[in-house]
């Protein structure tokens, strides 16, 4: 009888490790996941109004070059990084203009 325990709780253990593995990896799995096409239209067509606001040439093109999607294939895990350097960007940016 205390074997069929023992027995069990190892079971049990195992199980829960092999769900928790399952769990783990499905999460990475959609993070690898592409985006979708609304997705990159939508980030870029706010990279492009936050590139438009730049009046230095040269910067107005590394602007684009940084911050556009050009890709047909970016992950979720690109657009996510993208997106969150377009957002710094953009704040520091406020931060640098003038208040009235």
């Amino acid at each position: 009888m205390l074997y069929n325990k023992n027995r069990n709780r190892t079971n049990m253990v195992k199980v829960i490790s092999i769900v928790a593995t399952l769990i783990i990896l499905s999460g990475c799995a959609s993070y690898n996941e592409f985006a979708s096409e609304t997705q990159l239209y939508n980030h870029n067509v706010e990279a492009r109004n936050y590139c438009k606001q730049i009046n230095d040439s040269q910067q107005y093109y590394q602007c684009f070059d940084k911050f556009l999607l050009k890709s047909p294939t970016v992950t979720l895990n690109q657009f996510y990084n993208a997106q969150r350097s377009l957002d710094k960007a953009k704040k520091q940016s406020e931060a640098l203009q003038p208040t009235a």
